[in-house]
């Protein structure tokens, strides 16, 4: 089963693809521009949106685990106020969705 940890600082968003415990991939973006002055919780969604499109590929059809830091984001199935890029990664999340858990760190 994979699992994704993802992550968001003041410049920058990233995250770890990993198999069986081992790290096997990394996504690191520089924030610029309007991303940059986002808010925390909408850095760490950018970031997990972000991640998933780059490993799309491996991660659908397949069940997998999301870590991420921020609580608040454990509720992001019923998040109703999102815009632009971030709409667009939340069909990760609706349920028939193949992500089994949403994990705050």
């Amino acid at each position: 089963m994979f699992e994704v940890e993802c992550d968001a600082s003041g410049a920058g968003i990233g995250g770890v693809l990993m198999q069986e415990g081992k790290p096997g991939a990394y996504f690191i973006e520089n924030l610029n521009g309007a991303k940059i002055k986002y808010l925390k919780y909408d850095k760490e969604f950018l970031a997990i949106v972000r991640v998933l499109e780059t490993w799309s590929h491996y991660l659908l059809p397949r069940v997998f685990v999301l870590h991420t830091d921020h609580e608040a984001l454990k509720y992001i199935i019923v998040s109703t106020s999102l815009v632009g890029e971030m709409r667009s990664g939340s069909n990760f999340f609706n349920p028939s969705s193949p992500c089994s858990r949403v994990n705050p760190k």
